[in-house]
């Protein structure tokens, strides 16, 4: 088997990985011999590891094990991370942003055969509003360029607000904006 990067490489992995059942962690990557493999707990005999390949330019899969001491577990495997559970499922938050916890439990129960905790659900949920919306830093920075120029924390945006009311009870609010604009422009520069 061959794969074009890395991360193809560890997608492929977690979908074996979750089809079979087995919890898989990856190895440390060899930078310089550009190694990277898959391995179970200790004590288990499976082993897969590929390699760089500079003819074909490509990660060539050159060690396989596929021979396991321990039972499959389906209720905790470290593959099935929110995030990717999230990714995997875009397309039908896209359809239904407002996906119960439940629906999303009792549909990884059937595509996976891996029952999630509810908590699971919820950051599920979670995390696919993220990948459509962004975090509220994303949109706060968004707002510095219209009013600051500067990514500020919400808190931090109404601190530096109220003191500039405080400070400018007579002064023209255009002014102290333009004040907080330069300082901004010093702390970047």
């Amino acid at each position: 088997m061959t794969f074009g990067t890395i991360e193809k490489f560890k997608e492929a992995v977690i979908r074996f990985a979750l089809a079979q059942g087995y919890d898989l962690t990856f190895s440390v990557s060899d930078s310089k011999r550009r190694r990277v493999g898959a391995v179970c707990r200790s004590g288990c005999k499976f082993k897969l590891f590929a390699s760089w390949e500079e003819m074909r330019a490509t990660y060539v899969v050159k060690t396989v094990i596929n021979h396991h001491v321990y039972i499959r577990d389906m209720h905790k495997n470290r593959q099935l991370k929110s995030s990717w559970v999230a990714n995997y499922y875009l397309m039908k938050f896209k359809d239904n942003p407002h996906w119960s916890g439940k629906d999303i439990i009792n549909t990884v129960k059937v595509d996976f055969g891996i029952v999630l905790d509810k908590w699971v659900a919820y950051r599920v949920r979670h995390a696919a509003h993220k990948l459509f919306h962004g975090s509220m830093k994303d949109h706060y920075c968004k707002l510095g360029s219209v009013k600051f120029n500067k990514c500020l924390s919400p808190p931090k945006l109404k601190e530096e607000e109220a003191d500039l009311q405080a400070e400018g009870e007579g002064e023209d609010w255009a002014e102290a904006e333009g004040e907080l604009l330069r300082e901004a422009e010093k702390e970047r520069g």
